[in-house]
């Protein structure tokens, strides 16, 4: 009886107990939010799992035409900047950039911009995504310029991502998966999946702010350091947040994670791998 009812009830004496012994400062163990789930969060997981128990490596080439979608210019050295690396001499590269970058970073030592220096952010943070451009051999560069934490998914910006992807003519699409932690990347797969849910290609979703279940990896051991190089040009980035140490730490224990490898150390890049109709499907049912 008082089983059932602290089940009912949603109270976990144990969990709580646990919790106060090791996470004192929290008062519990697993946040609240996480003891419920919505059956919606289950459905994806296995969406993503169910044609595959154990997640398939990428063969390289993975394709002639690649489209990196970066929310925030350092979005696809951070989360894809092995793989693209791995694709600089073999396939045509192409990058677009969704937000203009205004909203952070720095331009000097002394501290974020105030609004005044906006500008200069922009032009900063641009010229440092035309250097990773230039390292990874890209053929095109765009930027859509949309507001930082202000993407507006509607028919103008629909249409001028849609312009890019059909000058592009992909037939591999990468950009962060679609419940990364940030708002402007989940909007800017809202933006692709309406602008591209009849596009015949491949989508790998990477990881930057929450990890993910991944169903597809590649091996980046060879080129972790050119992948650390990408990240190294994002200054206006690195003032702000340890990117490097992130990238590094992340794609050795993706290495350990799924190349499997015990007695060598290897590293890898994690993704969520779908054709483009069904991750844009996925996408417009979740978001």
């Amino acid at each position: 009886m008082i089983g059932a009812f602290l089940r009912k009830h949603k109270i976990y004496p144990r969990r709580w107990l646990l919790g106060l012994i090791s996470y004192s400062r929290f008062i519990g163990y697993i946040r609240p939010a996480l003891s419920s789930g919505k059956s919606v969060d289950y459905s994806i997981w296995r969406k993503l799992l169910v044609t595959a128990w154990e997640p398939r490596e990428l063969s390289f080439p993975i394709g002639k035409r690649i489209l990196a979608i970066s929310p925030h210019a350092d979005d696809e050295a951070i989360g894809a900047g092995g793989i693209l690396s791995a694709h600089r001499d073999v396939a045509e590269i192409h990058i677009v950039v969704v937000t203009d970058g205004a909203a952070y970073g720095f331009v000097s030592e002394a501290g974020n911009c105030p609004e005044l220096e906006k500008a200069q952010l922009v032009q900063v943070r641009r010229q440092e995504l035309l250097k990773t451009a230039g390292a990874l051999n890209a053929k095109s560069v765009s930027f859509l310029d949309l507001p930082d934490r202000g993407i507006a998914v509607d028919e103008i910006s629909v249409a001028r991502l849609r312009a890019v992807v059909e000058s592009a003519r992909p037939d591999v699409v990468i950009l962060p998966w679609f419940l990364d932690g940030h708002p402007d990347h989940r909007a800017a797969n809202l933006l692709f999946a309406r602008a591209c849910k009849d596009r015949s290609a491949l989508v790998l979703g990477y990881e930057i702010w929450s990890v993910l279940d991944p169903n597809a990896y590649f091996e980046i051991t060879d080129h972790l350091d050119a992948k650390l190089g990408l990240v190294k040009n994002y200054v206006s980035q690195l003032k702000e947040v340890d990117y490097l140490t992130f990238a590094q730490g992340l794609a050795w224990v993706r290495g350990y994670q799924l190349v499997r490898s015990r007695r060598a150390k290897k590293a890898a890049e994690a993704f969520v791998a779908l054709p483009a109709e069904d991750y844009c499907s996925l996408v417009n049912e979740v978001l």
